[in-house]
This record gives C-alpha cells, structure tokens and sequence, in this order.
C-alpha cells in the first residue's frame, strides 16, 4: 500500500501536526473548528455502546475535542481527523493516546467513524495508516489497543488486523453508561510490523475495502487417535490397521501405482469427540442430525480455570449476553494427564447448576478438555441430560485450550453425518 504521506522523521513524540495520506482518507491534525464538522457523525447514540464518552450535543462534543487537544498540548495524545479524499467530507476521528516517549510505547484509542462507513474497511486502513507512522516514521516499539471486553465487533476486527490479545482487566473502565466494563488489552510489537505489513495490504484490495478474512492462527484442539490408545476406561481401544495394504495394492494396479485403505474399528466415544442428543436421548438429534452452526465457525469464548479450588466448577467468568449463540470451553488443563492412568481418576466437572445456566443463556456449543464434562463417582449425569435435552452439543477429552484467548475465537468441531449415531470423532480446533 505505497501512498503518498509525510516525510519520515525521527523525532519523537509524532508530530501533532502530520498529515497521513492513503487510498482513500487522509487523517489531518483535529482542530476545535472540526466540531461542526464531525457533530453529525459523533452525535449518534449508536456509536456510545461501547465508549466511555457519551456526546450527545455540540456541547459535549465540543468539551470532548477540548479535552483531547488538551492531551496534545501536554504531548500524551495526538488526535486526527478522518477525511474522505473522494469528497472532501470529514467521516470521523481517531488518536494517538498515553503517549509514552521514555518507554516507546504508546495507544491507538477508539475510532468515532460514522455508522455510513461501518464495515466498509475505513477502520482497517485508519489503523494502517497509524500504526505505520507510529513504527516507521516515529520509532515506536510498541502500540496498545484497549476496547470494551463486549464489543465483538472491535475484538474481530482487531484479531483480523493482527492484533495479540494480552487479557481482560474486570471492571477497569467506565463506559458512557455509567456502568464498569471489563476491558480487552491488545498490542502489536516493532518486530511484529515488517510481516503484520505484509498481512495489512493484503487486506485491502484497490479500493480500500476489506477483503476476505485472512486467518492468524489456527490451534488444534485435538488429541490424536492411534492404535491401542484408551479414551475411557471400560471402552475398548481403537484397531487402526490396513484394509488394503500397500504392499497387497502392488497386485491389483500397473507397476509403480500402489494405494493403502485403512481400517479402524472404535467406539463413538474415542479420542476428542463429539455427543449429540441422541448420544442421551432416543429421540434426540443423531450426527446427521446436528446443524452445522452447531458446530463451525462458532465465536466461542474460553473460560480458564486451570486450578479449581474444587473439582465441580459451578460458575463461568461470562455474562448471559455474552454466552448466547457461542461456542463455551472450559480449559482446566486436565489434558495434561492424557494417555496416564491419572487421566481418570478424580477430574474435574461442570455441575447440574451451570449446565441449566448455560442452556438459560443460550449456549450453542459446551467442551471441555477434561475426561468428562460431568462427575462420574456417581450413574447420574445432569450435564449430558441437561445441555443434550436442549439441543447442546458436547465436546470432551480437548486439548490446547491454554492457547486461545478468553474471547475473540472461532470453534469448529464437525463430526461425519452418519444416522442412528450418537458421538464421534471431531479434529477440533480454532481459529484465533
């Protein structure tokens, strides 16, 4: 993406006074003129959900630009107007903030963009821009976004940008609503930029607007299935073998063509698999069954609890809100005993209680990376009764939860469509 733009310079902090130039806005010096400009645009009440800030009248608007040019007298923030270059109009804002020379660090804060230009790839080439300058023009070596924990939309765009997310701070900020909002901490690092670069111009095409999601990360979430491993206790081991081996192939094909047809004979419930209802219920959805939105490209949401003071883990670290239609995985860090006779002895659970929440809030999709998603010292099973009555996919047995982040990845697990067939198999994994 070369376009025209300031002359780099090695001073720091960046200049309040440059201007960015790309395909197709320019962000220019914020001035306390721009008010009847931007009034417009920032007057919106759909642009306060997730800001700190509620502008609600010129007034406020103006008090608000006062405030940000105040941090630019003080050399801790430098703020931009966003203009479109094909009309000339003003289109929003953005800054440069907690501007930190002794430590070379500083933060890119909320965009006020209007609702016109939402999901158009304005977002994505203002962060472009700015994260360029801050790198190859001013010497950064680190660059910081913080953005409501809620706001998956933001959290997307930031994972799509490349953005590492660093953890979520409960109740650090106060949004517009008066309320305390936990906030999600991302950062990109200088040594991180040569290839982020490469990644940010594939995202916008001639125009500017967004291409297709380029994916940063891939994690499998699978255990392996071999030969003679045990998932459960009690349930006989996979036989992997050849149907048709390659050596026995030579004489059915022209010399030099050779092919091998495996074989497994296995129980549903081996290595990382998947429960339908129907692995509870007779007249619950087999694997054919299952909707594939049950099951790819989940939002899912990761709760972390390594060390439970007790093995039944009765509470997630999630709101209801945020629970409807995504994927839950819960990482106890069990699957560190896989494939040891520790594995099935005295695991952690999810309880009754947090199973009928989860169905309340809506859950698409519940996993867990430990031997069992309920206590199995006892016949009763209140979580595959409760989530599986509902529609509630399980996966069991994951692995590689301690790689996602708590929010912000996708969830794939899609077992084969097969008939009368309760669990199988999944190659689990997720895309962060």
């Amino acid at each position: 993406m070369d376009s025209p733009r300031v002359t780099p310079f090695s001073a720091m902090p960046p200049s309040p006074s440059a201007t960015l130039v790309g395909r197709r806005i320019r962000l220019e010096p914020l001035q306390l003129a721009h008010a009847d400009e931007l009034a417009p645009i920032t007057i919106d009440p759909t642009l306060w959900a997730y800001t700190q800030q509620k502008i609600d009248s010129r007034q406020s608007l103006a008090d608000n630009l006062r405030a940000v040019l105040a941090e630019r007298d003080r050399g801790t923030a430098v703020p931009f107007l966003v203009r479109e270059l094909a009309s000339g109009h003003a289109i929003g804002s953005t800054r440069f903030m907690n501007v930190d020379v002794a430590n070379r660090r500083l933060e890119i804060g909320w965009s006020w963009l209007g609702a016109a230009w939402h999901g158009t790839g304005i977002n994505a080439e203002t962060k472009f821009l700015l994260l360029r300058f801050a790198f190859e023009d001013c010497g950064f070596t680190r660059v910081e976004f913080k953005v409501n924990a809620r706001n998956t939309r933001s959290r997307r765009a930031l994972h799509k940008l490349g953005a590492r997310e660093e953890g979520v701070f409960r109740k650090w900020r106060v949004g517009a609503d008066g309320q305390s909002h936990d906030t999600a901490w991302y950062s990109v690092l200088a040594q991180e930029w040569p290839a982020l670069r490469m990644r940010l111009e594939g995202l916008l095409d001639g125009t500017g607007r967004a291409a297709p999601l380029v994916v940063s990360r891939s994690v499998d979430l699978s255990h392996t299935i071999e030969d003679g491993m045990v998932t459960y206790r009690g349930l006989p081991a996979p036989l992997v073998c050849d149907y048709l081996s390659r050596e026995a192939s030579r004489t059915r094909y022209e010399a030099g063509t050779e092919f091998q047809i495996g074989m497994i004979e296995m129980v549903g419930n081996t290595g990382t698999y998947l429960d339908s209802p129907f692995h509870r219920y007779a007249d619950g959805k087999d694997l054919a069954g299952l909707e594939l939105t049950r099951l790819a490209d989940l939002e899912c949401l990761v709760a972390h609890v390594p060390s439970p003071a007790h093995r039944a883990i009765d509470a997630l670290p999630f709101t209801a809100d945020e629970v409807r239609g995504r994927a839950v995985l819960v990482h106890t860090d069990w699957a560190r005993h896989w494939r040891t006779d520790r594995y099935f002895e005295g695991h952690p659970f999810l309880t009754g209680e947090i199973a009928r929440w989860l169905v309340q809030a809506g859950a698409a999709l519940v996993g867990i990376d430990s031997f069992n998603i309920d206590c199995t010292d006892t016949g009763t099973r209140p979580v595959h009764s409760t989530l599986l009555r509902n529609d509630i996919p399980i996966v069991e047995h994951l692995r590689g939860l301690e790689a996602l982040p708590e929010r912000g990845g996708r969830f794939f697990a899609v077992p084969p469509k097969v008939r009368a067939f309760g669990s199988f198999p999944v190659r689990a994994f997720a895309l962060i």
